[in-house]
Order: C-alpha cells, then structure tokens, then sequence
C-alpha cells in the first residue's frame, strides 16, 4: 500500500473542505473521502494507474489519470466555480 494525500483549494487559494475525493470512481475499487476543515485528503491504496475525481456542489467537477507510486503522492487541485446563468424574471 502506499498514500495518496493532497489538498483541495479554490482558484483564490482558500481550503476547501466536505469536497468528496474519489479513486477509481465507478469500479468495484472505487474509495472516497472527504477533505477536513484544511481542504486535506488521504487514501491508503495500491500503486499503479488509477482515476481521481474530485466532485463538490457549486464547483465544477475534476478528474484526472495518474500513477500513484511506491513512494506516495501528493496533489494540490484547484478547483473552479461553475457558472450557471440566472433567467430573468
């Protein structure tokens, strides 16, 4: 086994914490977390190639392909607001 930790953070640089963090999403490997109140997350796992999603309310969704070596990772991950337009009433 080996760690993956990382940080959540918006594009002005603030944690952002209750994002969910998911490896291997929609497989039977699949893992989540939760960041803490410092935008911080770890998984134990096995290296090798996996998918990290990471998906919260009002921001738009990441996932990216990556592998994890014996050493660990470690991702700091921007993430972007979604835009959504207002109709006029």
């Amino acid at each position: 086994m080996t760690l993956l930790s990382g940080l959540i953070k918006t594009s002005e640089n603030q944690p952002m914490f209750w994002v969910a963090v998911i490896i291997d999403p929609n497989t039977e490997n699949q893992l989540i977390t939760l960041t803490d109140s410092r935008g911080q997350f770890a998984f134990q796992t096995q290296p090798g190639p996996h998918r990290i999603a990471v998906r919260t309310f009002g921001y738009q969704p990441w996932t990216q392909d990556m592998t994890i070596t014996r050493g660990g990772e470690h991702k700091e991950i921007v993430l972007l607001p979604t835009l959504r337009k207002l109709n006029r009433v």
